[in-house]
C-alpha cells in the first residue's frame, strides 16, 4: 500500500511543491513506496517562478505543475498531512495526523533559506517515517 504525503500551503505554488518534490526525491533514493502531493487552500493560477527554478536546480522539473485546492477527499486519504502556514482545522478529520512546519520562511523572502529549511524538515520526517513504509 502507497503512504501518501500531502503538503499544503496557502498558494500551493512553493512551499507545498517544494516540500512534496523533495519528499518524493528523498522516497524514491530509498525506494520507499510512498506519494508526495502538493496542494493550496486558495491556490495560485501557477507554480511560483522561484520554486521551479529552485527544484531545477535540484534536478526536479516542477515546471508543468497546477497548483490546485485541496479537497476533503484528499485530507481523509492521506496518510499524513504537512501544513506550511495553514489553518486546516476546518477541513481536516480528527483521525488524519497533521503536523504544522510553521517557522519555514517565505519563497519570495529568502528561496535558499526557505528550500534548506523545508529540506531540513523533509529530512527529519523521512529518517521518522522509514521504517513504517514499505520498501
Amino acid at each position: 500500500m502507497t503512504y501518501t504525503l500531502l503538503f499544503v500551503c496557502p498558494h500551493g505554488a512553493a512551499k507545498s511543491v517544494i516540500a512534496a518534490a523533495l519528499c518524493q526525491q528523498f522516497a524514491d533514493a530509498r525506494g520507499m513506496d510512498l506519494s508526495a502531493r502538493a496542494a493550496g487552500t486558495e491556490p495560485d493560477p501557477q507554480v511560483s517562478p522561484t520554486a521551479v527554478a529552485l527544484l531545477r536546480a535540484e534536478g526536479i522539473d516542477v515546471a508543468t505543475t497546477i497548483p490546485h485546492q485541496v479537497t476533503a477527499d484528499e485530507l481523509v486519504a492521506a496518510s499524513y498531512v504537512i501544513s506550511l502556514g495553514c489553518d486546516l482545522t476546518h477541513l481536516i478529520s480528527p483521525v488524519t495526523p497533521v503536523e504544522q512546519w510553521e517557522d519555514v520562511t517565505p519563497v519570495s523572502e529568502n528561496p535558499t533559506l526557505a528550500r534548506d529549511q523545508i529540506r531540513a524538515h523533509v529530512e527529519r520526517f523521512m529518517e521518522t517515517l522509514h521504517g513504517h513504509v514499505q520498501e
